[in-house]
């Protein structure tokens, strides 16, 4: 069975002995998770997707959204890990949303403002975006 059949039993506070969704776990506990072959990238990725899909018409969080590009990084990371089980960078696989300030090659950099239809496509990636890859995250938007 998928991680994503059953979110909210992924985890235990251990002080308040109640079960946490995988969502609200962290970064660190996330990348566990895929290392130990609990949740694959994509599943995780596919589950963050949509939760921003449930919740971002009321709060408009994720302006530039680039989710087919996140399946495929993940699919892609999946691949590095199943092939002889190692993971690129300390957070493997594990998705996340980084403002429009931060420039993300191939998409436009719109400074939070969605206004800002034509707002200049990014060539190459902000330092901190190709941090961020580079410790294996899966950028959504």
């Amino acid at each position: 069975p998928s991680a994503l059949d059953n979110t909210f039993c992924n985890a235990i506070d251990r002080d308040s002995l109640t079960m946490v969704p995988l969502y609200f776990e962290s970064a660190t506990s996330l990348a566990l998770k895929i290392r130990r072959g609990e949740i694959t990238s994509e599943e995780l990725t596919l589950l963050f997707i949509q939760r921003i899909e449930q919740f971002d018409a009321s709060i408009n969080a994720v302006v530039v959204r680039c989710f087919e590009e996140a399946i495929m990084r993940a699919k892609e990371l999946d691949g590095v890990f199943a092939k002889d089980g190692s993971t690129i960078g300390p957070l493997h696989g594990v998705p996340i949303t980084v403002k429009e300030n931060n420039d993300v090659k191939g998409l436009a950099t719109m400074v939070g403002d969605p206004t800002k239809k034509d707002a200049p496509v990014a060539y190459s990636n902000s330092p901190l975006v190709q941090r961020l890859l580079d410790a294996g995250k899966v950028i959504l938007g």
